[in-house]
């Protein structure tokens, strides 16, 4: 009964676990999971809004921001990153990048590991649960 309870509002709703923020005019626009989001220093990183940005980088074919446990944050970002050519991004061209689309600092990645793909599901969505497992999450 405890699971159940948790799934569902007091007035009935069933929590789907998105992120969402409302927009002018009322619409939602969802922005993520309730699970993506890595806390450091108790500050909450939307992983999803992250791997938005970078995914405009023109060196990176591909991206997953996951949460590593850190001794001293909590939680650090890691970017895991398949390049999409021979020249692979580093921290420095990641946050040069969040920096010119007014990114906090915080948000941004102290840790990028490069993959020739990402773990998928059947259905397409990346595996973050592998990637963390790999790099010692």
């Amino acid at each position: 009964a405890g699971d159940e309870a948790q799934a569902f509002t007091a007035d009935g709703f069933f929590r789907m676990g998105d992120l969402a923020r409302e927009e002018p005019g009322g619409y939602l626009v969802v922005t993520g999971r309730c699970k993506d989001i890595i806390i450091r220093n108790g500050e909450n990183i939307a992983s999803k809004e992250i791997e938005d940005i970078l995914l405009d980088h023109p060196a990176v074919a591909d991206i997953a921001i996951v949460g590593l446990p850190d001794p001293r944050t909590g939680e650090r970002a890691c970017a895991v990153v398949v390049p999409s050519g021979e020249d692979s991004p580093d921290c420095a061209a990641l946050a040069n990048l969040l920096a010119e689309r007014g990114i906090a600092r915080f948000k941004w990645p102290e840790q990028v590991e490069l993959r020739a793909e990402l773990p998928r599901n059947a259905a397409g969505k990346v595996l973050k649960h592998v990637l963390q497992s790999e790099l010692g999450g």
